[in-house]
């Protein structure tokens, strides 16, 4: 399968790179990530050269990491530095890749081409994050037996939810509402605003009369290769947006390999920000939804689909999946520009 190679991946949340290295497959890749004595990141080749043994079961020692099965040592450029073996001489080809790594909006982004190129600037702005107050952000990882382009179609169709998620974010609303789908650079935005009907069940008990007519609006931003926002929020019908309520959940999908996905969930809500309790039951009603109701059939639908592409399998086509097929497009379209 190919991947994009010049772009950020988020590789893990800033909370799951402490002490201890952590390693992580990204587009069939194995890395390993750690810190410096100073906090800093550093993302380099997994596999030891030697025996091929995983790096991140190792140590970090005066901040280069020592392989656990013959204490050979690598520095942050993935050179080795240290053998403790003989006379200590190092071999020319006793290294590993070299990742250029970033802390964003609390995560670890990994950049898996040309160094050169690796912008910061091209990371997704997600900084609500870092500017919502109180406990009001929620962050969660979860991994798929699926490709990350199947969970981000998953995300780009939201009529799922009335049949996947009946009851809890659907109601029958957005199968009859057709997304506003259109692109501002190389970012897809796929839009559903439904006026004066029952708000979804999640956000209808937020609202001060949930059996009443409001407004609502469903706003999804990606960003290659699988880097998604989705705002969510609903009024009273005909009220300003600034009278409801709002919220805004990042779904990003980083591919593991061709038949699995990292999925790294965050909400950033606008109303009860320092109410604590909130944030255990939003995570839990999350990884209830995602484990078990979207996962279930996302990974049936890749054991139905084994490796095969998508398209030269001839999907029938809905009117809902437009922004999901131009998003496919336009990441083949990159793709293959990046390997001319």
């Amino acid at each position: 399968m190919s991947y994009l190679k010049n772009a950020w991946y988020l590789a893990a949340w800033d909370y799951e790179v402490r002490d201890k290295p952590l390693g992580r497959v990204i587009a069939e890749r194995p890395i390993v990530i750690f810190r410096q004595s100073n906090g800093e990141l550093c993302a380099i080749g997994d596999r030891c050269p030697h025996r091929f043994a995983p790096l991140h079961m190792g140590k970090v020692v005066d901040d280069v990491i020592e392989c656990p099965y013959h204490g050979l040592r690598f520095g942050a450029d993935g050179q080795c530095v240290h053998n403790p073996h003989g006379n200590g001489k190092i071999a020319r080809a006793a290294r590993v890749p070299e990742y250029s790594v970033r802390e964003r909006h609390r995560g670890v982004w990994v950049w898996l081409g040309d160094k050169d190129q690796a912008d910061t600037s091209l990371i997704p702005d997600y900084s609500i994050m870092d500017d919502t107050q109180g406990t009001g952000v929620v962050q969660d990882y979860m991994r798929a037996e699926a490709n990350y382009q199947l969970l981000t179609d998953n995300i780009l169709d939201l009529t799922h939810a009335d049949y996947v998620h009946a009851g809890s974010l659907g109601n029958g609303s957005m199968t009859k509402t057709l997304p506003k789908v259109w692109e501002e650079g190389e970012a897809v935005f796929a839009h559903w605003w439904i006026v004066g009907e029952k708000a979804i069940p999640a956000l209808a008990r937020q609202l001060p009369d949930p059996e009443a007519p409001a407004d609502q609006w469903l706003e999804v931003k990606w960003n290659a290769p699988g880097n998604m926002s989705l705002r969510v929020g609903a009024t009273p019908a005909g009220r300003p947006r600034e009278e409801g309520i709002d919220s805004t959940s990042f779904h990003i999908m980083t591919p593991e390999t061709a038949t699995t996905t990292h999925y790294f969930f965050a909400n950033a809500r606008q109303f009860r920000v320092d109410d604590p309790a909130i944030d255990q039951v939003l995570k839990e009603i999350i990884a209830n939804q995602f484990l078990g109701e979207d996962k279930p059939i996302l990974e049936a639908q890749q054991k139905m689909m084994g490796t095969t592409d998508l398209f030269s399998l001839k999907p029938v086509s809905l009117p809902q999946d437009v922004a999901a097929v131009r998003v496919r497009r336009k990441l083949e379209a990159m793709c293959a520009e990046e390997n001319q």
